[in-house]
């Protein structure tokens, strides 16, 4: 429900269209803000990621300032609106992160890629939109399997961090579609889903952590165990980045998957995990390497700080305490912006979490692989780490594989830098593509 805070200036109301960048590349997105009955509503679409429209959870215009917000996915936008330009300007947040946006009146024409890879029709297999039941909710989603034959064997495809379609789509990227159209054409069933709150699917993202995004996972399991085309005994996992380690948490205690597929799955605690992805990635953006050192070690006191308090409820202000005592000179919102993010539910749960415990219960086959330029989740210390953490649970039949000069999204760059999402053609390797088709042809069919 829009909350109505203050009466605002008129001509703030109406349509608003603008393009936000950001590391991945840019997003198209528009804003429509209205006032009905005294109370002011709005609406987000963005026209590159299906143009699913969501109604603001807030809406505030006072004077110049414009404020929205959007709980399930962790959005809001903040601004101010130049009636003599008629341009709002302000910035988006998400993830902890904010992303400049000027938003103007007049259409925007949508950005155009070329992504040679995407797949096109006639599809020799079958389409089948389908809805996973998962207590409340339901995720929406897209099950592509063999036309003719046997029941088949199937790859649930878990996606990364943030609120993800069932494409994983990332400027016109969707390596999900990408390798779900592959691996069908090659006689493997393919299960993909919005996350929950997202696109297509119910329920809310927001204050979700990667054990409710497990049983989510766990939910197209049993969906697929009672699906005709689908034989029971030949269901797997295969998870991007986060999706990797929570493919973990559900072969770790469910013995109905029968193989994991971790694509730059994590295999160190959260934290270590964003000290290192902090430092390279500030690095290849030309900040020199001790202040980037620097940056990421404070990081550390910080989240050690958000952790060190076991009641969630306390973090915020035990956050407070902190960068009062310890950083009086930042800015304070700043400061509140840096506790909304660390403090967030997903936040704590990540940063604390120890895939290495849930890979050493997995009992299926398992094979993980990144890209040597992965700058998010480092290869040599994540793959060893998987690697040695099934064996340590006795599980031999681990193979891991670093592919050369592919980054997090396993795109073929020179720098891996997060910058280059966007502008690479490519948008999964055919290497990997290969590589995965013949290991699944091995424990899927």
């Amino acid at each position: 429900m829009a909350i109505w805070a203050c009466q605002g200036q008129p001509s703030a109301l109406g349509h608003w269209y603008g393009m936000v960048e950001f590391g991945g590349g840019a997003l198209m997105v528009n804003f429509f803000l209205e006032e009905s009955s005294g109370m002011l509503t709005g609406i987000l679409e963005s026209p590159d990621q299906s143009n699913a429209k969501r109604t603001f959870s807030k809406v505030v215009i006072e004077q110049s300032l414009v404020e929205m917000e959007l709980d399930a996915l962790q959005w809001s936008f903040s601004g101010k609106f130049d009636s003599g330009r008629n341009v709002l300007e302000g910035a988006i947040r998400q993830g902890g992160e904010a992303y400049p946006l000027t938003m103007q009146r007049e259409p925007i024409a949508k950005k155009q890629y070329n992504r040679p890879q995407m797949p096109r029709s006639p599809f020799p297999y079958q389409i089948e939109e389908v809805q996973i039941p998962n207590g409340e909710h339901y995720l929406a989603g897209t099950l592509t399997y063999p036309s003719t034959g046997k029941p088949s064997g199937v790859v649930v495809l878990i996606s990364g961090s943030g609120p993800q379609d069932r494409d994983e789509t990332i400027a016109e990227h969707k390596p999900f579609w990408v390798i779900a159209d592959y691996l069908t054409r090659r006689g493997i069933a393919v299960l993909r889903y919005d996350d929950r709150g997202v696109a297509q699917s119910t329920g809310t993202f927001k204050g979700a952590t990667s054990l409710d995004f497990s049983h989510d996972a766990e939910a197209a399991v049993r969906f697929l165990q009672k699906h005709k085309a689908i034989r029971p005994d030949k269901i797997g996992l295969m998870g991007h980045s986060e999706g990797g380690m929570i493919a973990a948490m559900v072969a770790a205690r469910n013995a109905d998957v029968r193989f994991v597929v971790s694509l730059a799955g994590t295999a160190l605690v959260g934290k270590e995990v964003l000290r290192i992805q902090t430092e390279l990635i500030s690095i290849v953006a030309g900040v020199p390497p001790a202040t980037a050192r620097q940056t990421a070690e404070q990081n550390q006191k910080i989240f050690s700080v958000a952790l060190s308090e076991k009641d969630p409820v306390k973090v915020p202000d035990v956050l407070r305490a902190y960068f009062k005592k310890e950083h009086p000179e930042m800015d304070a919102s700043l400061v509140e912006r840096s506790i909304q993010t660390i403090a967030d539910a997903w936040f704590l749960f990540f940063m604390a979490y120890d895939p290495s415990v849930d890979w050493a219960r997995v009992k299926c086959p398992i094979l993980a692989v990144n890209g040597s330029l992965d700058l998010q989740v480092t290869p040599e210390e994540n793959l060893c780490g998987i690697a040695n953490a099934a064996n340590d649970g006795g599980n031999f039949d681990v193979t891991i594989e670093a592919f050369q000069g592919l980054n997090h999204l396993f795109q073929s760059t020179a720098t891996g830098n997060i910058d280059e999402y966007a502008q690479l053609e490519e948008t999964f390797s055919e290497r990997v593509l290969e590589r995965l088709a013949a290991w699944l042809d091995g424990v899927a069919k």
